[in-house]
């Protein structure tokens, strides 16, 4: 069985006591984890700079997962800050490759399997930012309906 990590001296009493509970990662997890790494890292070279930023963010989570990886708590600030960037790139695709996606995914399943579900089930109660284009949007939908109400009091 893996020791667990290392925690931190300045990490709350209550988050260490959730972590000192955790499940053992399965070995299809930490397989897949490896697998999609080496992906990733196959992705990179053929990415543009903005993506491959967004990709190094990602595989440095991935890494993060490993029993031997130490704590870092910066981490999911980071991968916000990164996919933040890649999103208000002009060239960015979107959404982004399915790598990415696929990444994600994995890192939810090893949450679930570590017995951090109730974890994901407070984040799967967030309700999803506005989209960057939300308030263009609404305009153009108003501006639209008043044509609309316009054309109609005319004709």
């Amino acid at each position: 069985m893996p020791q667990p990590k290392k925690i931190p001296h300045d990490v709350p009493d209550e988050v260490k006591l959730v972590l000192a509970h955790l499940r053992p990662v399965p070995e299809a997890l930490a397989q897949e984890r490896e697998r999609l790494l080496a992906e990733l890292a196959t992705a990179q070279e053929s990415s543009t700079e903005p993506l491959q930023q967004l990709q190094r963010q990602v595989a440095a989570v991935l890494r993060s997962l490993r029993p031997d990886a130490p704590f870092n708590a910066r981490l999911a600030g980071e991968l916000a800050t990164a996919l933040g960037s890649y999103v208000k790139h002009p060239g960015a695709v979107i959404p982004p490759p399915d790598i990415i996606r696929d990444c994600m995914n994995h890192v939810r399943s090893h949450l679930e399997a570590i017995g951090m579900s109730p974890l994901l089930a407070v984040v799967d109660e967030i309700p999803d930012p506005p989209s960057a284009h939300a308030e263009e949007e609404s305009r153009e939908e108003q501006e639209l309906q008043a044509q609309l109400k316009f054309s109609s009091i005319r004709g």
